[in-house]
């Protein structure tokens, strides 16, 4: 099951994309430079130390998010906790 992992964008604002648990816990447990991809080939993270990319394709483009890595971290960890992904 995806559930959306509410976090921020460098820029200061509200970003959100969805991961399943096992896509989350790759998310925390990852190498930088590592990418996960969430759809496919459609939807990509990519792990660094104080950013995560996210990049997705949108029709003939492509959107690019760049993430905080510690507030993204911090949001799966939380929901880990909480069990978010054990409501199915």
């Amino acid at each position: 099951m995806k559930l959306s992992i509410i976090t921020k964008a460098k820029g200061g604002w509200d970003f959100h994309f969805e991961a399943t648990e096992e896509e989350a816990r790759k998310i925390l447990t990852g190498s930088v430079g590592e990418q996960i991809e969430l759809d496919g080939d459609r939807e990509v993270i990519t792990l660094d130390r104080y950013s995560i990319g996210h990049w997705m394709k949108q029709g003939e483009g492509s959107t690019y998010e760049s993430l905080v890595t510690s507030n993204v971290k911090s949001q799966i960890r939380k929901m880990l906790t909480e069990g978010a992904w054990d409501e199915e």
